[in-house]
């Protein structure tokens, strides 16, 4: 294919199109890419776009990674602790999923609730 039929193509996609959707800003940079031979993603901002999100994931992911290290070790010195574990575990996991998964949880279980539980779940019926 020739450039200027490439350029061509790229500029017809312009408008209301899918592509222009995704690429509409980067279309006639893309053109002036291929005029020049030049790489077609160079200067779009499409790739910034793409860099903000890869880093946005890549922090998420640290962030959720660090999230279950600090959750499992506070149920590993809850169990260091000693007296009370039981109550400490649940404690530390209700801090982390709340009280009402911890509820529909025990439940599905058949886990016996806690009086703290019931009397949650007879505050709501208030």
């Amino acid at each position: 294919m020739t450039k200027e039929k490439e350029i061509q193509i790229l500029q017809s996609l312009k408008g209301d199109t899918y592509f222009a959707q995704m690429f509409g800003d980067d279309i006639d940079r893309m053109c002036e890419n291929i005029s020049v031979d030049f790489p077609i993603e160079s200067g779009c901002k499409f790739n910034t776009k793409a860099e903000v999100l890869q880093k946005e994931l890549k922090e998420q992911k640290e962030q959720a990674k660090q999230e279950a290290l600090d959750f499992a070790f506070g149920i590993i010195l809850d169990f260091r602790e000693g007296n009370g574990v039981r109550d400490k575990v649940y404690q530390t996991i209700e801090s982390r999923i709340g009280i009402d998964e911890m509820i529909k949880f025990k439940h599905s279980q058949k886990i016996e609730l806690s009086d703290t539980e019931i009397n949650y779940l007879v505050g709501k019926l208030r």
